[in-house]
């Protein structure tokens, strides 16, 4: 995911009343997922769980000499987390990278001997955690990726993996379907990272972009069932506004400044996706039998009980949509 992120880990608590969601046993027909940093981990809101079927729990990355490697610390919030899941049917991956993350992939992909012990490494972890699967999201930073190396890692990581019986995805962008059609044998979810772009009259991550993004991915080829549309939990600058502003704000931190109504979109500098938008874009995945919608960032929402959570939102639309 995009650097910017380390800023927004840092919100507001939203002070409208809420009521906490409860564990429904009413299915969502769509993959309901979201992105959890481990550095912005004290900011989650565990009620969130009640609204989700998949978190991705962001994220490892190799060390210098190509070793996988998680902290303690980490590894006790997954924990935390997979304990609060208990009987819960949420599938909880590990991810794989990320955008600074992502730069000492590239030594250990290029390397066949170092990439088959990271593969095996992270493998046993997941195992012995109990967790459902990888994501890998391998970002092209500090350079372009590879495509030969990326495949090679795809290709080990899927025939790891589900020899283990479990999961994985892969977070793409938008900009490069060929990368991402190369691969699709491989993965058993892409997730489509469809944010921080804008239209000409500056509005980011627009239901048109959604779609567009959407259907281009399936007629290269991608299966509909393996194709995981992102949103944005914030919002972006939009271009030509004041500098002085933050180039992007949390979710949380625009509904505090700006107490914006659940059909906006922009608010102040400030272009979003609203509650009744992401109703909408969950609504378009059900309709076109997509496989799922995820989010960047879980932490970035509202509490999940309340009137304007995004989260809710999608949850409530996925739910009562038939």
């Amino acid at each position: 995911m995009l650097p910017l992120m380390f800023f927004l880990a840092s919100c507001q608590k939203d002070d409208s009343p809420v009521t906490p969601p409860q564990p429904t046993t009413v299915e969502s027909p769509i993959i309901i997922a979201g992105y959890l940093p481990d550095y912005s981990f004290s900011s989650f809101d565990f009620d969130a769980l009640n609204l989700l079927s998949r978190v991705y729990f962001f994220s490892v990355a190799p060390d210098k000499s190509g070793n996988f490697t998680i902290s303690p610390e980490m590894t006790a919030h997954i924990r935390e987390v997979k304990s609060a899941i208990g009987n819960q049917n949420i599938e909880l991956f590990l991810v794989l990278g990320g955008w600074y993350e992502s730069e000492n992939i590239f030594p250990m992909a290029a390397s066949a001997e170092k990439r088959a012990q990271y593969v095996a490494d992270i493998t046993n972890f997941c195992v012995s955690e109990k967790l459902a699967g990888v994501d890998l999201d391998w970002e092209d930073y500090p350079q372009t990726i590879p495509q030969q190396d990326y495949e090679a890692l795809c290709s080990d990581l899927s025939a790891s993996l589900h020899n283990q019986k479990l999961m994985f995805s892969v977070a793409a962008t938008t900009y490069n379907v060929q990368r991402s059609v190369a691969i699709a044998n491989y993965v058993d979810f892409l997730n489509l990272m469809i944010y921080d772009s804008f239209d000409n009259s500056g509005n980011q991550a627009t239901a048109s972009q959604f779609v567009d993004a959407l259907t281009t991915f399936s007629e290269a080829g991608v299966p509909k069932s393996k194709l995981i549309g992102g949103v944005p939990f914030y919002g972006r600058r939009v271009p030509g506004a004041s500098t002085d502003e933050p180039s992007a704000l949390t979710y949380r931190q625009i509904v505090a400044r700006y107490q914006p109504g659940v059909n906006m979109n922009k608010a102040g500098d400030y272009s979003y996706n609203g509650p009744d938008l992401l109703a909408l874009k969950t609504r378009y995945l059900i309709d076109k039998s997509y496989a799922g919608i995820m989010a960047w960032e879980l932490t970035q929402d509202v509490a999940p009980g309340a009137a304007t959570s995004l989260l809710r939102a999608i949850h409530t639309e996925a739910t009562t949509a038939r």
